[in-house]
């Protein structure tokens, strides 16, 4: 009998003994909460764990969450290299190394005999880790350079694969995707309850909460479900503090961040036909706010949230690395189905299809507002909603 998903990663869990978890690059909160309670519960089984996900920096709303301190933004000491002689007739007497001119040197003296070159043989050994876990990654590119810069090694390594968007592309070899969930951590939340329920401590509750917190923005989203209240219910029940989520996520925004959502909603605009929306923030928008490139995230997600029946949001705002007015980067977000790198790109967008930035060298905002929006129209215009 073919064994249900959830007996299989259980399998590959006991089986596995240094265990790589990862999340999209431009993953929401949901994505490193649900990869925190993951690599907790794993911990629980005994097993080596570590979480890195490209670029990665705390987000000040996340500060509650037990761990995400030790979210690594990269790979470190992936693969051994191997230098292999061989001993069965030539034993060795001393080894020492010394690193000189940037160069490492390893010597060896026998105790009788002797090596010659081509006795040396010099290989890649094997990887760290011998199993990886993807959290709300649609696909291996929405990685990053994570998975660019070690391509070998997601294929070489096993990987399980899980999210709720209908939009995956099931890469793994173990695909976990609960589309009728509002989240990862909601996924991962009926899937901890299946494998054993006893993994699912206060810290491991009150990750799950909160990826599913941030994910349906406080349980205001339309895919909300009467399942997703009685899992959240459940949660608390084993320990999730609530209070502390909320005070973290939407009761610690600063001053600055509050001023800046407020330049960027007055400005909003829209295409109700293109289901459109956007709006643009100047150089002295985020000078007067006192904000920076860090609060975009949330400024986006509360465009969305403000503008529920939009299926594409975008702001356009000036490079502020640039004195010269010149130089304006687009972010923007779309839904499913809609692709977010596609639709933006013909202006060489980076990212995945649910998030793309892309930068419009040598215009001003005002130059390039209509080249974007009149580029995104003339595709969104191609498409059937």
């Amino acid at each position: 009998m073919a064994l249900n998903e959830a007996t299989q990663i259980k399998e590959a869990w006991k089986q596995a003994n240094t265990i790589l978890i990862t999340f999209a690059q431009d993953s929401s909160h949901d994505g490193v909460a649900s990869a925190l309670a993951i690599g907790r519960a794993l911990e629980t089984m005994g097993k080596r764990v570590e979480i890195v996900a490209q670029d990665f920096r705390v987000p000040a709303e996340t500060s509650h969450l037990q761990g995400i301190e030790k979210v690594k933004s990269g790979i470190e000491h992936l693969q051994k290299f191997v230098i292999e002689v061989p001993v069965h007739e030539t034993k060795i007497k001393e080894l020492s190394y010394e690193v000189k001119d940037g160069k490492l040197y390893i010597s060896l003296i026998p105790k009788k005999g002797t090596w010659k070159p081509e006795h040396v043989v010099s290989r890649a050994g094997e990887y760290r880790f011998d199993l990886i876990c993807t959290i709300g990654a649609i696909d291996l590119k929405s990685l990053g350079n994570l998975f660019h810069g070690h391509t070998e090694f997601f294929y070489q390594v096993p990987v399980i694969n899980i999210d709720h968007n209908s939009a995956n592309e099931c890469y793994g070899q173990i695909n976990h995707v609960n589309i009728n969930a509002t989240s990862c951590g909601e996924t991962i939340y009926y899937l901890l309850k299946e494998i054993d329920p006893t993994l699912i401590d206060m810290h491991v509750a009150t990750h799950l909460l909160t990826g599913m917190v941030t994910k349906t923005k406080s349980f205001k989203t339309p895919n909300v479900t009467p399942q997703t209240l009685r899992a959240a219910s459940e949660l608390v029940t084993s320990g999730a503090q609530h209070d502390k989520i909320m005070h973290s996520l939407y009761r610690t925004r600063t001053v600055p961040v509050l001023r800046l959502w407020g330049r960027a909603l007055a400005r909003l605009k829209h295409d109700l036909n293109n289901k459109l929306v956007w709006t643009l923030l100047t150089r002295q928008d985020f000078m007067h706010a006192g904000a920076n490139h860090d609060s975009l995230p949330g400024v986006i997600d509360e465009l969305i949230l403000n503008a529920a029946e939009a299926q594409v949001t975008v702001i356009i705002y000036e490079d502020t690395e640039r004195n010269d007015n010149q130089g304006v980067i687009g972010l923007i977000h779309t839904k499913h189905p809609l692709q977010a790198d596609k639709l933006a790109n013909s202006f060489s967008a980076e990212g995945s299809r649910e998030k793309a930035i892309f930068k419009i060298p040598g215009k001003t905002i005002v130059e390039a507002e209509p080249l974007i929006i009149n580029t995104l129209k003339e595709q969104l215009a191609k498409i059937n909603f």
